[in-house]
């Protein structure tokens, strides 16, 4: 845990493939870290782990992870984030503030997304492939700043079901069949 935070000196790292978990706050505030190379054998991201990493633009969070932590890229200048099959929750806050992420994929794979989870993010695209409504907390994508919510593109046989859904009914008139 912690184990680079507020490095500042730190702008890039390899990961090595013996490491299997990423402790929490790992990275935090490392304010010039810009890329990060994660391997296949991470299974998880956790709580806090690049919080703050203002320089991080892009991630590619390998196939081995099945679940991203609360407040893992919060506050990141993310433009690019490819969200792997394999991950199956989206913790809480955890691309909250990501002020470049214009759009996301969220795959099939999902089953969870946690409270606030894109809150303050300038998402203008959320792709969802799951036919089956994956459970969100609330306010998924919440804003001070007055960000609009995302048009949310779903499969086209499921608008109807996401529209219904708890959680989901409440960006009725933002989801729309997938193009």
């Amino acid at each position: 845990d912690e184990a680079f935070a507020f490095c500042d000196s730190l702008r890039s790292i390899v990961i090595p493939n013996s490491i299997t978990s990423i402790g929490k706050s790992a990275f935090a505030r490392c304010y010039n870290l810009q890329s990060v190379v994660i391997p296949n054998s991470v299974t998880s991201i956790k709580w806090s782990t690049f919080f703050g990493c203002e320089s991080l633009q892009s991630v590619v969070i390998p196939n081995s992870v099945t679940s991203i932590g609360e407040f893992a890229f919060k506050g990141c200048n993310l433009q690019n984030v490819v969200i792997p099959n394999s991950v199956t929750s989206i913790g809480a806050f955890a691309f909250e503030h990501c002020n470049r992420l214009q759009s996301i994929v969220i795959p099939n794979s999902v089953t969870n997304i946690g409270r606030g989870a894109f809150a303050d993010a300038v998402l203008r695209t959320f792709t969802i492939e799951a036919q089956t409504p994956p459970t969100i907390g609330t306010d998924v994508f919440e804003s001070m700043y007055g960000n609009a919510v995302p048009t949310i593109y779903v499969p086209a046989a499921s608008v109807e079901k996401y529209k219904a859904v708890e959680g989901w009914k409440e960006y009725a008139d933002k989801i729309q069949p997938i193009k």
